[in-house]
């Protein structure tokens, strides 16, 4: 036993305490009070220290505080992606990581000697610069030669946090060759005004993307499907409204805007670096909350949607799109195969191999319309129909009666209605003696 000021010095370590205890048999070093250490390039101190030479195992136990070089958790420094800086910003460099621990092993990987295992146990935290990790188990495998870390599993009550990004769940596997982070046992996660859950969260540090599979659920910001509900005139108020006693509206705060899909993925925009492209696979339903509900296979949003920013540029709905918009000025339904919104002008284009089915009621005008094609100009409130060869001419319906044309435009804002080329008009009688019927006369006339 030796006392006061002990120094282990080896090709590998260097340990300081105030007492050490050797044991030749094993030829085990252990050292007690408040014992510091330098392992390759980790860095620590603790309440008790024990080094197996033989065996080439580091042990140490009791308030675990440790420096661990740049790169060491992940890339940059950290499990996450960074949010996308400016264009002309300088790349992110790598960050240390400090992490707390009450207990913490270094020994060969009993797999594959080529590699060693670092493992924090219990009420572990690590911080860096770019964010923060928590769980009860933490395992970085990493070459025996370079030290580079070739993985990082975290297990049990794990949450990540940089900013206003948090993720949660009970695994996350850092795998250094693809630079992928996976997430798993009910993952959730927070991304500004964004948050979700599904059964596996993925995320490609490399791309700065992320992926969610399986029962995915999501919550977005008011507006991110635009300001104004589909195939309704453009608005500059984005709130909600219900209909009260003596049909009265009542405006309230908007709601978020709720998602549920088979897979999710987010992913800078290919075109537009500053952009981003949100691509929704599988059963894709669409609520957003007394105003619009939006159903189909696939849906595609294009625009800002990091934390921060929530500015949509155009939206793409394929498969079965069924769009129903329940507002204060009137509902709508819309049917097809595909439907383009353009945020800027508020316009939607409906097309569908079988053709495309509206329907709409306002204090205006009750009807129906069914075309190859329909294209709604929110800016003008002014909707217009085509047909082609297999289909036919389109045909609108309203209360008054049906028009058929090669194309078909119904001015809503102004109640007029044009078609051009062959058309033809059938009205019903009543409507005739509506507009046949006489003014009544004025009292006192």
């Amino acid at each position: 036993m030796a006392k006061q000021h002990v120094v282990i010095d080896s090709e590998e370590i260097h340990a300081t305490g105030e007492e050490a205890t050797y044991r030749l048999a094993s030829d085990a070093v252990e050292l007690t009070g408040k014992p510091a250490w330098r392992l390759r390039q980790y860095e620590g101190r603790a309440q008790s220290l024990a080094v197996n030479r033989m065996a080439h195992e580091f042990h140490a136990i009791g308030d675990v505080e440790m420096k661990l070089p740049a790169g060491s958790i992940g890339r940059n420094g950290f499990l996450l992606p960074e949010s996308s800086p400016a264009t002309n910003a300088a790349p992110a460099t790598a960050q240390p990581a400090l992490v707390r621990a009450d207990d913490f092993q270094f020994r060969p990987d009993v797999a594959n000697t080529n590699f060693n295992v670092a493992v924090f146990r219990d009420h572990v935290q690590a911080t860096s610069a770019k964010g923060s990790l928590s769980c009860e188990l933490m395992t970085i495998q990493s070459t025996a030669q370079s030290n580079r870390t070739e993985s990082v599993v975290a297990e049990r009550g794990v949450v990540m946090a940089q900013g206003e990004r948090r993720v949660t769940g009970e695994k996350a596997v850092y795998t250094a060759a693809a630079d992928t982070v996976e997430v798993t046992g009910h993952p959730a996660w927070k991304m500004g005004q964004h948050q979700g859950t599904a059964e596996v969260l993925a995320f490609n540090l490399k791309g700065d993307s992320y992926r969610a599979t399986r029962r995915v659920e999501m919550r977005l910001p008011p507006a991110s499907f635009g300001r104004t509900p589909w195939l309704l005139a453009k608005s500059g108020v984005l709130t909600n409204s219900s209909t009260g006693a003596g049909g009265a509206t009542t405006p309230r705060p908007a709601q978020p805007i709720e998602i549920s899909c088979d897979e999710f993925e987010l992913t800078p925009d290919a075109a537009n670096t500053n952009l981003n492209l949100a691509i929704y696979r599988g059963q894709v339903r669409v609520r957003d909350v007394d105003r619009m509900k939006l159903s189909c296979e696939f849906l595609a949003v294009r625009g800002r949607m990091l934390p921060g920013t929530n500015q949509v540029e155009k939206v793409v709905a394929e498969g079965n799109v069924d769009l129903e918009v329940h507002e204060s000025r009137g509902e709508r339904r819309a049917q097809g195969d595909k439907a383009i919104y353009t945020a800027a002008d508020g316009e939607v284009e409906l097309s569908g191999n079988g053709g495309v089915k509206i329907a709409f009621v306002d204090s205006k005008i009750e009807g129906s319309a069914m075309g190859a094609k329909a294209v709604y100009a929110g800016g003008q409130d002014v909707l217009e129909l085509t047909g082609n060869s297999v289909l036919g001419n389109p045909v609108l319906r309203t209360q008054d009666g049906q028009v058929w044309g090669e194309v078909l435009v119904l001015d809503h804002a102004n109640t007029t209605l044009r078609a051009t080329g062959r058309w033809k008009m059938k009205l019903k009688p009543e409507s005739l003696k509506k507009t046949a019927a006489p003014a009544a006369p004025k009292p006192g006339s």
